[in-house]
C-alpha cells in the first residue's frame, strides 16, 4: 500500500507545484498588464491636456478614454474593476496637479462610467470580437461611440458648469458638441487600431493584395487633403 500511495502523493505534489507556477505567470501577466495600462494612460491623458482649446478645459481629442475602452474590450468582465482601479489611479497623477480636486474626483467617476458603458455596449450591439469586416458592425460601432459620447457628455463637468452659468466660456450647446466629438473622436481612431492588431498582429506588405494596399494608399491620401483644407486653409 505504501508503494502505491507515495507515487500518487508525488504525483499530486508535482501537479499543485506546476498549478501554483501557472497561477503565479497568470499574476505576473496581469500586473505587468495594468502596469503597462497605466503608463500609457498616463501619457495620453497628458498629450490630451495639451490639445485643449485656448482658455478650456475641453481637449480638442482624450485619447485616454479609447485607451481604456480598448483594454475594457480585450478583458474579460470579471477583471474590468482592476482596469478601472487602474486607469483611475492614472487618471488623478496626470490631473491632480493641472485642475482642482473636486474637478478630477467627477472626472474619474464619469470616465469609469462612460469606458465600462461603451465597452458593454460594443461588446453587446455590433456582436464581438470587432473586426470591421461588414456594415453592419461598421454602423453599429459608429453609433455606440456617438451615443455613448453624447450621453455621458451630458455629465461632464463643463456641459453641467456651462448649463447652470459657472463657465461662461462655451454655451452648453457648443460645450456639448466639443465634449462628444474629443471622446468620439479619439475612439475612432483609436480602439479599431488596437482590436484589429490584437486579432491579426502586424503583417508585412508583402502579404497584402493590390486591392488592399490600393485602399490604403486612397484612405491616407483622403486623410492629407482633408487635413490640409480643415487645417491650412484659414
Amino acid at each position: 500500500v505504501t508503494q502505491a500511495v507515495l507515487p500518487v502523493g508525488t504525483a499530486l505534489g508535482a501537479e499543485a507545484a506546476s498549478s501554483a507556477k501557472q497561477s503565479a505567470k497568470r499574476v505576473a501577466l496581469h500586473a505587468s498588464q495594468l502596469a503597462l495600462l497605466a503608463a500609457v494612460y498616463y501619457l495620453a491623458s497628458r498629450l490630451g491636456n495639451g490639445f485643449r482649446f485656448q482658455s478650456s478645459q475641453i481637449g480638442v481629442v482624450w485619447p485616454a478614454s479609447a485607451i481604456l475602452v480598448a483594454a475594457l474590450l480585450l478583458t474579460s468582465r470579471a477583471r474590468w474593476w482592476t482596469l478601472l482601479v487602474t486607469a483611475s489611479l492614472a487618471h488623478i497623477a496626470a490631473m491632480y496637479a493641472v485642475v482642482p480636486a473636486w474637478r478630477w474626483e467627477w472626472q474619474v467617476v464619469n470616465q469609469a462610467a462612460f469606458t465600462a458603458t461603451t465597452a458593454a455596449l460594443l461588446q453587446r450591439v455590433p456582436g464581438f470580437p470587432l473586426h470591421f469586416g461588414n456594415r453592419r458592425q461598421v454602423f453599429a460601432f459608429t453609433a455606440v461611440v456617438f451615443a455613448t459620447s453624447g450621453l455621458f457628455g451630458l455629465t461632464t463637468p463643463v456641459f453641467v458648469r456651462s448649463l447652470f452659468g459657472f463657465d461662461a466660456t462655451y454655451s452648453p450647446p457648443a460645450a456639448l458638441l466639443r465634449v462628444t466629438l474629443a471622446n468620439a473622436t479619439s475612439l475612432f481612431v483609436i480602439i479599431p487600431v488596437v482590436l484589429l492588431w490584437a486579432q491579426r498582429r502586424v503583417r508585412r506588405l508583402n502579404e497584402l493584395t493590390r486591392r488592399r494596399l490600393l485602399e490604403a494608399a486612397l484612405v491616407m491620401a483622403a486623410l492629407l487633403v482633408v487635413g490640409i483644407v480643415a487645417l491650412g486653409t484659414g
